[in-house]
Order: structure tokens, then C-alpha cells, then sequence
């Protein structure tokens, strides 16, 4: 085997190969790489990016990562699709929206394997364990929001359409109504909403729209189609690190729990634990397990399709397999 004349004397200096290739990988200009977020404050679920741009996973990658903090999804969709940014996160649907739009994205990773909305429901008005158990209550949501759409797609697939009350209100006054015992349930994030809820003194019920019968993945990252055809090796470098960020973080919930408060003090200190600890749930997934981080498939993608297709908020016709990749994922160990 032969090694370059760098790596050839980092190894008679008694460096191993690894520390070897990363002092290599230091003395080229590093790759500049910007990622689009899909909120404009740091955001909980984004720890593992966090940890590995702390630890100086990307640094030893050869990669220079920085975070370009945008207002929702859509825009930061766009922003890759026009190489604003290097690579994107966002919302699977808007990642979705954006394939059928016809934007040069591809979904390179799922970094959160399951989507981590549902219903909340207040526990003292009745053991609620499905959709079926919705019959007669009145659950709040939003049509200006994809939650709203994923909530009469459960409802579909359990037969309970004509048996449950929908209310749609203004996005900021969802789950207020329920807090006021205006209505049984809202709809919401497991680690934000439900936590606000039970931090005003209700103790929640949550009913995720993904199941294991019905899996739905959650946020992913994607890359611009460009930027991905120059710089495959710059793309598995910066997800190897990122997947190592997201296993150790996970490993050691109090110090994700420290780094995230640091880097957003306005967090709520009483709920921040149990949001990292369901975060770090959401990460995993049966299809991670059996293949590794950030695994996708059909399946998953097809079931949020069919919802938003059903609903009119997507056109139909899409082929989900043109959207994403596994290609560039690390190896699972």
C-alpha cells in the first residue's frame, strides 16, 4: 500500500493512521460548507450538530461548518436548491415540496427517524391509548400547519373521521384552547408542546402520528444536487462526523443538556432534560438499528407523501425515490 509523502512521515513519527490522516486532512484548505437551518434561533434538535462542531469533529474532517439560521422549512429548502447554502435542514415535507417543485436538492440523511408530532390530549378526561379513542372529543389544530393534515390522515386510517371534532384556529392559540377546556386535545410536538402543556399544569397524553404499523421520518438534511456531485468525500466526512455528534450527545444526556443551554439560554431549565431525552428517542428508529444513522426508505416517505397527497397540500405522482440517498452515510458499526 502506498501512502503520500505527508502520511508516510506522520507514521514514521509514530502517529496512527487515523491521527495520521486527520493531521492530513489538516493541511488542506478546509471545505467550506454552509447549512441552512430551518428556524432562525438554535434549535433542541439540532444537538448533534452542535456537539460535533464543539468537539471539532468538522474541523478534523477538513470541513469549515457554518449554520445560516432562516425562518421555517421552505426557505431552507430554497436556500440549497439555490446554493445559497451547501446543505439544508428542514421539515420532511417542505424536503418533499421541494423535489416535486423540481429543485436540485437531495435528502442525504434522516437525522431524525421519527416525525415527533401527534395529538395532545389531557390525561384526566380518560384513558386515550389510540386514534379510536378520540371518538366525540374536539381536538384543535391548524390548517396553515402540515400537523393539521397528518391529523385527518390518522383519523382516516382509523375510521374515525365523522367521529371527531377538528377546530382549526390560529397556530399560536392551538393548544391554548385546550388549556382553557375549550377542547379535548390539540395537536403539537412531543418535546415542545406537550412539554409547555404540562408546565401549565396538565398532565398530557401524547398519540404520535408515526407508529411502527406506520412509520413517518422526521426532519432530515439535505445537499445541494450540485454541491453533491463535486464533493461526495466533503458530504460522508461532514455526515460521519455529524452521526458521531448525534451518538455521543445521546450517550451523555447532562452534558447535551449543559451545551444546549449554553448555547440557548432561553431554554426552560425544568423541561430541557426530559426534551433532549425524547430527541435522543426520535433519533432512533427500526430501519437505524438494522442499517445505521440516518437510514431512509419508501416506506417512510411514501407514508408522509400519501398524507400530504391525500390531503391537497402535495401534488401526486412524485417519486419519493428520486428525492433521497443512503449513499453517502456512514457504514453502520
Amino acid at each position: 500500500m502506498k501512502f503520500p509523502r505527508f502520511l508516510s512521515l506522520c507514521l514514521a513519527l509514530g502517529l496512527s493512521v487515523s491521527a495520521a490522516s486527520v493531521a492530513l486532512a489538516q493541511t488542506k484548505t478546509p471545505t467550506p460548507v454552509k447549512i441552512s437551518m430551518h428556524f432562525n434561533v438554535p434549535q433542541l434538535s439540532w444537538y448533534g450538530l452542535y456537539w460535533a462542531d464543539e468537539k471539532g469533529y468538522y474541523k478534523d474532517a477538513g470541513l469549515d461548518v457554518s449554520f445560516q439560521y432562516l425562518r421555517g422549512s421552505p426557505l431552507a429548502v430554497q436556500a440549497t436548491g439555490a446554493a445559497q447554502s451547501e446543505l439544508g435542514i428542514a421539515a420532511a415535507d417542505s424536503a418533499l415540496a421541494g423535489g416535486i417543485q423540481g429543485l436540485p436538492i437531495k435528502v442525504i440523511a434522516n437525522h431524525l427517524q421519527k416525525d415527533a408530532t401527534g395529538v395532545i390530549v389531557d390525561k384526566a378526561k380518560g384513558p386515550v391509548t389510540s386514534f379510536k379513542d378520540l371518538g366525540g372529543k374536539t381536538i384543535v389544530t391548524s390548517d396553515s400547519t402540515t400537523l393539521a393534515t397528518l391529523l385527518r390522515a390518522a383519523l382516516k386510517r382509523s375510521d374515525m373521521t365523522d367521529k371527531v371534532k377538528v377546530l382549526s384556529v390560529d397556530p399560536q392559540t392551538v393548544c391554548t384552547l385546550m388549556l382553557a377546556e375549550r377542547a379535548d386535545g390539540c395537536t403539537g410536538f412531543e418535546f415542545a408542546h406537550a412539554l409547555q402543556v404540562k408546565a401549565k399544569g396538565v398532565e398530557p397524553l401524547f398519540l404520535p402520528f408515526n407508529t411502527d404499523e406506520y412509520p413517518i421520518l422526521g426532519h432530515v438534511i439535505m445537499a445541494n444536487s450540485d454541491f453533491l456531485a463535486k464533493n461526495p468525500d466533503a458530504v460522508k466526512a461532514f455526515l460521519a462526523a455529524t452521526a458521531r455528534g448525534y451518538a455521543e450527545a445521546s450517550a451523555d444526556i447532562p452534558a447535551t443538556v449543559a451545551m444546549m443551554g449554553r448555547i440557548d439560554p432561553t431554554q426552560p431549565k425544568e423541561t430541557l432534560p426530559q426534551a433532549i431525552k425524547i430527541i435522543a428517542d426520535l433519533t432512533e428508529s427500526p430501519r437505524s438499528k438494522e442499517h445505521g444513522w440516518g437510514w431512509m426508505d419508501d416506506t417512510s416517505w411514501n407514508n408522509l407523501y400519501s398524507g400530504l397527497a391525500d390531503g391537497g397540500v402535495l401534488k401526486p405522482g412524485y417519486k419519493v425515490s428520486d428525492l433521497y440517498t443512503n449513499d453517502y452515510l456512514p457504514a453502520k458499526k
